[in-house]
């Protein structure tokens, strides 16, 4: 299983040894969901340090080897960025204020984000999926758990391609992934296929993007039109997490004099646009066609739909495609 090899890595790479890796023989006896659920862990954990260049704290090895190999038990691994200032929580097994008990729950955070939400994600291990139980689950966990609170996002970690009976996204993702892009659901609710091998395809992009909604989420804010137009951002690229530094953001306008902010990577090259919806102000980052998980038109897929109102971001060209079908 690629779950054991991947933990007893971590396990050796810890000095781990003796009785205590003797009990990574239990995953192979494991029931699957059970096996799935862990796999899941290390690659939300792998996923943090090795793509988006996270720290974890001090003896997270030994936490992780006895979430994988023993009972499944609350507890909470600590992350810095301290380049960025930004920290993660990812809490195993959390219990909420109702009492119920989610796999995971994901929470960045900076000095002046304010409470923006976690990302709460639960594992679910099916060999096919009928039409619309995907959809029923999610709803009982949003409607009946009350696993989303107030604030957090509910996303469900599944193996499955084509799981996504009305794809709403023209993009390779849309058949397997749902991230809440349609309005009004703002990214609240949805799910990631998660898998791995060749099935998993581009499993390891399906969780990048996700880990994005939250991550980008706690990225400071533009300064307003009338103070300088140098921005030193504390932000990073989400397709290598090298640092944005000042000389690759610049404040940009459209055609109609609205602000926007180009923040360039100096690594890889990617640019992300850093915007607003003109209808209802939301923030949208645009991330390019591959790392995106805005709803797209398929006719443009650089044209982002606002998942709060529902309003295309180039209305213009939106204008012209109505007519057009007319």
């Amino acid at each position: 299983l690629k779950a054991y090899t991947r933990v007893r890595e971590l396990a050796e790479r810890a000095g781990i040894g003796g009785e205590s890796l003797d009990e990574l023989h239990r995953i192979s006896i494991l029931h699957a969901s059970a096996v799935y659920e862990r796999w899941c862990l290390v690659k939300i954990i792998s996923t943090l340090i090795e793509d988006f260049d996270f720290e974890p704290s001090p003896g997270w090895q030994e936490l992780v080897f006895r979430a994988v190999t023993g009972r499944p038990d609350s507890a909470s691994l600590l992350f810095n960025r301290k380049d960025i200032g930004i920290s993660a929580i990812l809490e195993i097994q959390p219990v909420l204020e109702n009492g119920r008990r989610p796999d995971f729950r994901l929470r960045f955070s900076n000095s002046d984000s304010g409470d923006v939400g976690a990302i709460v994600m639960d594992a679910k291990f099916r060999t096919r999926w009928r039409r619309g139980e995907l959809t029923d689950l999610l709803a009982e966990l949003v409607d009946g758990k009350g696993y989303g609170g107030k604030r957090d996002r509910v996303f469900i970690l599944q193996p499955q391609a084509n799981a996504v009976s009305e794809p709403s996204s023209p993009l390779a993702w849309g058949q397997h992934c749902d991230y809440g892009q349609e309005a009004p659901t703002n990214h609240r609710t949805g799910s990631i296929q998660l898998a791995a091998g060749t099935q998993g395809g581009g499993a390891q992009q399906n969780l990048r993007r996700l880990i994005a909604i939250g991550l980008q989420a706690v990225f400071p804010q533009p300064p307003s039109p009338d103070e300088e137009y140098n921005w030193n951002s504390t932000s990073c690229c989400i397709r290598c997490a090298t640092k944005h530094e000042s000389v690759d953001i610049k404040r940009r306008q459209t055609r109609r004099g609205r602000d926007y902010w180009s923040q360039n990577c100096g690594n890889c090259g990617m640019e992300t646009v850093r915007t607003h919806c003109y209808d209802c102000d939301a923030t949208l980052f645009k991330n390019g066609t591959d790392l995106t998980y805005h709803r797209t038109l398929a006719e443009q897929i650089t044209n982002v739909m606002c998942p709060s109102c529902g309003a295309y971001f180039d209305k213009d060209f939106l204008a012209v495609a109505a007519s057009a079908t007319e």
